[in-house]
């Protein structure tokens, strides 16, 4: 991610455009699914799909955690992936863990 311009010392390069972030062993990112909803308009349902996607799970859980039918979750995918421009689940999940910070809160 780009650095903000600021005085800094001569011996830190000042095209600097990368950032490190160190984490306790076993943390993992946690998907801000509230603002990819909100980024790409995505409803309440299409979030919750979303959710689970970012989480690994297969069309056929997803549906079976959201009590509906694997046609309604495929119907919904569908509509994320338009929205998103993501051509399948993979890609939604990369997209997903693009836009996340980079650490949870412990």
């Amino acid at each position: 991610m780009p650095l903000a311009r600021r005085e800094i010392s001569a011996r830190i390069s000042q095209r600097a455009a990368a950032a490190i972030f160190i984490a306790p062993a076993g943390a993992s990112p946690m998907p801000a699914i509230e603002t990819i909803a909100a980024l790409f308009g995505l409803t309440a349902a299409e979030k919750r799909v979303a959710g689970h996607v970012a989480a690994g799970l297969t069309r056929r859980e997803i549906a079976a955690a959201g009590g509906v039918s694997d046609g309604t979750v495929k119907s919904q995918l569908a509509t994320i992936f338009d929205k998103t421009g993501a051509g399948d689940q993979r890609e939604l999940q990369l997209l997903i863990r693009e836009l996340s910070p980079p650490l949870r809160s412990t």
